[in-house]
């Protein structure tokens, strides 16, 4: 055991045989609950226990499982990135993801780890964070302003919009993501600048694209007049309408 943060136990090894990984697990247990794996493709165990009180904050009845390597980049800052992530993950999760009802992986990106999480786990969802939040954007009816970390991602993130036929634009705040977790007050501030030569008048959902923006939500929607999206608080709620829809033994859980 590494340590505990309240309801949270960080815990390393000893639920995947034969192998090490780090581990938070948060909120109630029991067969009737819903258990959700929340991946950290990085390494920055603190962020992994921030996105499990955001999704904690939106699934209260479930069980909450946050996973990040133990090994693999301190942030994802780039494609390349994301692969070797996804390596070592694979390498470490073990059949901790067949033991879950649902996944969420926390990296703003088009990230190796979902189609084949989703290859494994057919029956069982499977959502990234960039996809949940351009969800609730489409819920929302107006597109997508993404704002991410760094200018790496302004192409990629781009071409996904692109590629998907939708309409949208990105911005990056020229930090890294590890940056941005270390300090949440100047992210709070570089968010703000990107917004301040935005069109009011043209309607866009505020994307905070980076795992690391994870609960910043309240103190942006005073300065933006439409929707601000948190992917990890978008990813929670897909997973909950997906399980409101479906009946598991006999009851609909995270009523």
């Amino acid at each position: 055991m590494l340590g505990a943060y309240d309801t949270i136990t960080i815990l390393t090894g000893g639920l995947v045989v034969g192998a090490w990984r780090q581990a938070l697990i948060v909120g109630k247990k029991g067969a009737s609950c819903v258990r959700v794996l929340v991946i950290n493709p990085n390494t920055q165990v603190e962020l992994s226990y921030a996105l499990a009180e955001t999704v904690r904050n939106k699934l209260p009845e479930a069980e909450i499982v946050a996973f990040c390597p133990t090994r693999g980049p301190l942030s994802i800052e780039s494609e390349r990135d994301a692969w070797e992530s996804a390596w070592y993950c694979m390498e470490e999760l073990g059949e901790l993801p067949a033991e879950m009802d649902a996944v969420i992986v926390a990296c703003y990106s088009d990230h190796p780890l979902i189609p084949v999480l989703r290859d494994r786990l057919v029956h069982k969802p499977v959502i990234g964070i960039l996809q949940a939040s351009l969800w609730a954007s489409a819920n929302a009816g107006i597109p997508p302003l993404i704002v991410t970390s760094g200018d790496s991602w302004i192409p990629v993130l781009s071409n996904y919009l692109s590629q998907r036929q939708q309409e949208g634009i990105v911005r990056a705040v020229h930090a890294s993501a590890a940056d941005l977790f270390a300090n949440s007050s100047a992210t709070i501030d570089a968010i703000r600048t990107e917004l301040v030569d935005a069109d009011p008048s043209t309607p866009y959902a505020l994307c905070l694209g980076c795992a690391a923006m994870t609960g910043l939500t309240s103190h942006i929607t005073p300065h933006w007049s439409y929707p601000v999206i948190d992917g990890v608080e978008a990813a929670a709620d897909w997973i909950k309408n997906w399980c409101e829809e479906r009946v598991c033994d006999g009851d609909k859980r995270l009523r």
